[in-house]
């Protein structure tokens, strides 16, 4: 079974200046098309769970746990620069 450890983004509707939640979920290898409708399908139902930790190293050490192989995703932060309107007409 491989996851993915990875910190999650805010939402839209968050104004917070930083998302510390990290979340672990797995990748679904057994993927086939439904001979019926067309549709994907799968039997395995762990591509269907999350689990969401504080910190990384909590994510790590459950996965560790558990036995899982992981990969952990860094993502860089966007640095966001504050301007005032006034500031597109100075130079």
């Amino acid at each position: 079974m491989q996851a993915r450890i990875y910190q999650l983004s805010k939402t839209p509707g968050q104004s917070s200046a930083d998302s510390n939640r990290w979340a672990i979920d797995f990748i679904s290898h057994h993927k086939r098309i439904d001979d019926v409708m067309g549709w994907t399908a799968s039997d395995e139902t762990t591509p269907q769970t999350r689990f969401n930790f504080d910190t990384m190293d909590d994510a790590i050490n459950f996965a560790n746990k558990n036995g899982w192989k992981f990969e952990v995703i860094k993502t860089e932060k966007s640095r966001i620069i504050k301007k005032a309107y006034a500031d597109n007409f100075l130079d």
